[in-house]
């Protein structure tokens, strides 16, 4: 399983919803909408509440945006936000 979908499924476990759901699993939510994911501030809090630090989702949020401005991919952003 690679970084982002371990991360999907981490937001999902910890609440996350968003219209898209219960496409998670199909190929086209990941083509398609997984990107909405990283702009979605609820995503953030559930992910942040699966990772034992619910306080931090801002700042996790923004970290992750400042590192994508820096160069790095998804992947390599959510590896380093571990």
């Amino acid at each position: 399983m690679t970084e982002i979908e371990t991360t999907i499924n981490e937001a999902i476990e910890g609440g996350w919803e968003n219209r898209h759901y219960d496409d998670y699993k199909m190929e086209a939510f990941r083509v398609k909408h997984y990107q909405d994911c990283w702009i979605d501030p609820k995503f953030w809090q559930a992910t942040c509440k699966t990772w034992k630090q619910p306080n931090t989702y801002k700042y996790t949020m923004i970290y992750f945006m400042s590192l994508l401005a820096d160069g790095l991919t998804i992947e390599e952003a959510l590896t380093k936000l571990r």
